[in-house]
Formats: C-alpha cells, structure tokens, sequence
C-alpha cells in the first residue's frame, strides 16, 4: 500500500511540475504580448495604419507651435486646429449635454479640387452610439506635398442628450453660410530659440568692450564673443558646470561634471558643442546650466602708434564673468 501511495505521489509531483511549466510558459508569453502591445502604442495615441494618422480620446499635452485656431461648431462642439514641427492637430471638445458621434475630414492644398464627399475622406473616427465620447484628438503627419496655407474640410456629427437627437455641421469659418463648407489653415512655424546674451565683456570691471552670445538648435550649443572694434581676444576658458570645481580636479574637455573650452575650441570664432554633452552637467536651481568665463582682450595699436613705437594702454586687459544658460523650451 505504501508503495502504491509513493507511486501515485510521484505521478501527482511529475503533473504539478508539469502544468506549472505549461503556466509559466503561458504567462511568459502574456507577459510578452502585453510588453509589445504597450510598445505598440504611441503615448495615448491610436495609429491608424492605413492612412498614416492617429486619435485619441485621452487629455494629452502637447507643445503647440504658437496659438490655435479655434472654431465653434454653432452649439455643439469646439474645434481647435494647431500645428507642432512634424504633425497637424485637429481637437474636439463636446459641450455640455452633447457627444460626439462621427468625425471625417480632410487636407487640400493649394490648386486641389475640393470635395464634400466626406465618407470617402481618408481620415475618419465613428463613435458608437452607446459611448459617451466628450473630446477627442487628431494628428497626421505633415505631407511634404501640402503647401504652406491649405484647406481642411471638416465633418462632425453629435448627439444632444436632451434633445435626443443627431446633428451634423461642416465647420465653417464663419458658421453662417452652407456654402463656405472648409476653412483655411497655414502652417505656422515654432518658435525659434533666440540667442541669448550671458555676459558683457568688461576691462577693469567697468569698461565694456563686448558680450558673449550663446543659442542652440536640435543638435548643438553654441558660443560667440562678440568684441568691440579695435579690440582682440587674446585668450579665454569657457567652462560650463561649477566654477568653483574648476580646478578641483585634473583639467580636462569633460571631466567631474564639467565642460572646459579654450580658443583652439573656437572654429571661425564660433565654439561647437553637442546638446549630448551638455546632459553630464548638473543644472542649478534655475533648471540652468552655470558658466564661467574669463580671458585677456587687448586694444590694436593704431599705424601711427606703430610707427612712434610708443608703449599703448587698453582698459585692462583680464576679463571674467560668471553667468548661466538656461535651455530653450
């Protein structure tokens, strides 16, 4: 009996071990499907594949280039369209008592025969009629094909929960005329990180013979020193981080949590550094990055002071500033 009952126990043990592997394989392979489902999304946006756009009915926040176009659908609805760098935004809201049902639209540049033939347009979003969909958000990528001002012709349908009924509208510009059924949209530009003075060049702390001009683009920081006419930077450091680390460590282009940069860095008087280096240094308290700059200028002596060989004097040769650059946004 007792060797029926090890028997029977091994069976048991070999089927336990046997099913928990099958499960573990099964969650593994749950656990991977979920991994790719969730790289498949796109933040909170929903790709639709076959014309290249997206939507969403998630409160997302986006950086807009400049302000929104922004149109009422007479009672129903607001509609905002706004652009970033590489994509064209088209947002929904419902207002209160209604929902949204159905959007259709579609982009024609310029010289395009425009069309009211909105079930045939390429981007559509349908609601079903049980849903209760308040807003909804739109993009698609910019087509190198459209020209700079287009026109969006836009289709919605909503449903006004008190008075239980379907309505749907083109937006207009001006919601008053049935024929005016598109409106136009031109494509509007970010804003440009303007160049920033971080310091003016002072002699003697009180004579300024020039500033130092820094500005960045989707690559690399960039630093001038512009000097006064008659005058010529002999020499300079340009360090970004800590200043009072500068020389608590061997000195170095990047070492301890620092930048330091001399006139061989400046190509055509212009210093180069990639936005990637700039990620080692700690910001200070401003979300900037501190700097630390110092050099010797001189004054060009004139032809006549060349020919006398008279001994001339600049306002103070050293120079040093110590300032910060905080990031465009």
């Amino acid at each position: 009996m007792k060797c029926n009952f090890n028997y029977v126990w091994s069976i048991a043990i070999l089927f336990i071990a046997f099913t928990s592997c099958e499960s573990n394989e099964e969650i593994e392979e749950i656990a991977q499907e979920a991994v790719t489902l969730k790289s498949a999304q796109v933040d909170h946006w929903t790709y639709m594949a076959e014309d290249n756009w997206y939507y969403s009915v998630d409160k997302i926040d986006i950086n807009y280039c400049d302000a929104a176009d922004t149109y009422p659908f007479f009672d129903a609805a607001q509609a905002s369209i706004k652009n970033d760098e590489d994509f064209l935004y088209i947002d929904l809201q419902a207002n209160e008592g209604w929902k949204l049902r159905l959007l259709s639209f579609n982009i024609f540049s310029d010289g395009e025969e425009l069309s009211r033939d909105y079930e045939n347009f390429p981007y559509q979003m349908e609601f079903s009629r049980e849903s209760d969909t308040k807003q909804a958000k739109f993009k698609v990528p910019f087509n190198g094909e459209w020209s700079n001002c287009f026109k969006v012709n836009i289709k919605i349908e909503a449903y006004n929960e008190e008075l239980k009924k379907w309505q749907s509208w083109w937006l207009t510009s001006d919601n008053l005329s049935g024929y005016n059924y598109y409106l136009d949209y031109c494509w509007k530009d970010c804003k440009v990180c303007e160049p920033q003075n971080i310091g003016d060049i002072k002699a003697y702390r009180k004579y300024d013979l020039g500033d130092i001009i820094v500005w960045e683009d989707e690559e690399n920081f960039y630093v001038k020193y512009n000097v006064e006419e008659s005058y010529e930077l002999k020499s300079t450091i340009f360090y970004i981080g800590d200043y009072k680390k500068l020389y608590s460590s061997k000195r170095g282009r990047c070492n301890h949590n620092k930048l330091v940069f001399s006139m061989k860095d400046f190509d055509n008087g212009v210093l180069t550094v990639p936005l990637a280096e700039l990620e080692t240094i700690k910001k200070n308290t401003n979300g900037c990055y501190p700097i630390f700059a110092y050099g010797s200028i001189s004054k060009e002596k004139s032809d006549e002071e060349k020919k006398c060989r008279r001994r001339y004097r600049s306002y103070g040769q050293r120079w040093w500033i110590s300032s910060q650059y905080c990031p465009c946004d």
